[in-house]
């Protein structure tokens, strides 16, 4: 597997451990079993919040596994693959749409920084230039700041 992957592949897993902690529901409860999507949602203090990272259910791991796998595929790609990453998370994790995007941002911002950081010493095929085309840059960076 390519250095880029494994990076990748920890920085994944980092983050749903993290992120899984910080999703909150405003759905009142007295027990974990008054909470809708109950083995994902526990009552804490008598509002229903998103399950910390352990016990991880089985689920999640094929989520992991999954999410890695595409991600790593679609960042190979060059395409990011930001399109995929919420749905995934919706269904696997179970987090609400609000809390998925950016979770995906964040995934996007640290895949295409550790792309980055593994081609910013590599020559072209024929050797006289880096493969990361910095002309395409200066030209489409500003677009992408104003349209942000």
């Amino acid at each position: 597997m390519a250095p880029g992957c494994n990076n990748l592949l920890k920085s994944l897993i980092l983050l749903s451990l993290l992120t899984m902690c910080l999703s909150e529901n405003t759905e009142t409860c007295v027990r974990d079993s008054d909470c809708l999507n109950a083995p994902f949602f526990e009552c804490h203090k008598n509002l229903c919040t998103h399950k910390g990272p352990f016990p991880v259910l089985g689920v999640e791991i094929g989520g992991i596994f999954v999410l890695t796998l595409l991600l790593a595929l679609s960042n190979m790609a060059g395409i990011g693959g930001g399109g995929i990453i919420v749905p995934l998370l919706m269904a696997f994790f179970k987090f609400e749409t609000k809390d998925a995007i950016p979770i995906s941002g964040f995934t996007i911002l640290i895949g295409s920084l550790t792309r980055f950081f593994v081609n910013i010493g590599e020559m072209h095929p024929d050797g006289q230039s880096v493969v990361i085309d910095y002309n395409i840059s200066i030209i489409m960076l500003p677009i992408v700041i104003i349209g942000s």
